[in-house]
């Protein structure tokens, strides 16, 4: 899915560069999966991703 978003230009590049991640697309997904991954203990129906 492709949307606009605002995100801090710096914070983004801080974790595309400390996580070695490819492109900022890869940084937003992992994030978006720790989030996930973390809401996990205290929600049974937590997505898997691919």
């Amino acid at each position: 899915m492709k949307m606009s978003m605002h995100i801090d230009k710096a914070l983004l590049k801080s974790v595309v560069h400390a996580y070695g991640c490819e492109s900022k697309t890869e940084a937003v997904k992992m994030a978006l999966r720790e989030m996930d991954c973390k809401s996990a203990s205290t929600n049974s129906s937590r997505t898997t991703w691919a």
